[in-house]
């Protein structure tokens, strides 16, 4: 009889133990998606900020900006004309953003041209051949 009564005690204390166990659990899973919601709200106030001064910097560039595009061949300038704005905001945007930084050269024609802009080449292990 005394057996029993300490089994159903032991019992009881476990389920007891489980119980507020698993209210520990949830409280730290709200806890964590409490802090998780905090760190996501702060990210899209700080990429908003960010999105905001990359227009205002676009908004003040002159009508046609010329951007300096450093290599290990030299300096490369590049004049953006006022007759394509969108081309000028977009290629603005991806140049202060720093999108071009690293970005390795596929075709350059001397006085003409350079064509450049698949992010995959920024590092030359990535480099696909023509074809494959």
């Amino acid at each position: 009889m005394k057996t029993s009564r300490i089994i159903i005690a032991a019992v009881m204390g476990l389920c007891a133990i489980v119980t507020v166990s698993c209210g520990n659990r949830q409280k730290k899973a709200e806890a964590a998606a409490a802090e998780k919601a905090r760190a996501d709200s702060i990210a899209a106030v700080e990429a908003a900020q960010k999105e905001k001064n990359l227009m205002e910097k676009i908004e003040a560039m002159p009508e046609e900006p010329v951007f300096e595009i450093e290599t290990n061949m030299g300096k490369i300038r590049v004049k953006l004309y006022s007759k394509t704005p969108l081309h000028r905001a977009n290629f603005a945007k991806l140049a202060f953003s720093g999108f071009y930084d690293g970005i390795l050269f596929h075709r350059v024609i001397d006085g003409f041209m350079i064509q450049a802009g698949d992010p995959l080449t920024k590092h030359p292990e990535n480099k696909k051949e023509f074809g494959t």
